[in-house]
């Protein structure tokens, strides 16, 4: 029970006004190019590896405009990215990121990098603003270089020896 279409031009035109259907297991086609105008595939299979799924292809696909993805992207591969990711929501990581030369690793509940340079200016008032806030502790294990004031709203507790190049002022009682 087949159907051959044979055209002696090279041409196989199917022209309706209304629906074509195909109900077929499957359905091959093999063209150097082959257009078709807005296509739906009614299947819903969902895909959870490279076998499975209403529409799977051995080749590439190019996409010149949107792609509006209603369930979850399998990156099986790497992903490569030329221009921007945006994230609206969140963005789960499960080892690490690199970001050029530098890398950032999650172990233990921290985010573990080798440099971080924060190039916003603000200047800093209080403990509410400034370009870097932390509601924590900081644990610092090698030098600190302040090229401003430094302002402590509590105790100094000083457990080594204090080195002073210029001078003491002392605002208000020394005990």
């Amino acid at each position: 029970n087949n159907l051959y279409l044979i055209s002696r031009s090279g041409n196989i035109i199917l022209n309706a006004n209304d629906d074509i259907s195909f109900t077929s297991k499957n359905i091959n086609f093999t063209a150097s190019n082959f257009t078709l105008p807005k296509t739906s595939i009614l299947d819903s299979s969902d895909s959870i590896n490279l076998i499975t799924g209403s529409l799977m292809t051995d080749g590439g696909v190019a996409i010149n405009k949107s792609l509006v993805v209603g369930g979850n992207i399998l990156g099986l591969s790497n992903i490569n990215i030329t221009n921007n990711l945006n994230v609206y929501d969140s963005l789960y990581v499960s080892k690490s990121i690199n970001l050029g030369t530098q890398s950032l690793s999650f172990s233990n509940n921290y985010l573990n990098f080798s440099k971080l340079k924060i190039t916003a200016n603000n200047d800093s008032y209080n403990i509410t603003s400034g370009s870097l806030l932390v509601n924590g502790g900081i644990g610092i294990q090698k030098n600190i270089n302040i090229g401003g004031n430094c302002t402590i709203n509590n105790q100094l507790f000083i457990l080594d020896d204090l080195n002073i190049n210029k001078n003491i002022n002392i605002i208000g009682d020394c005990t």
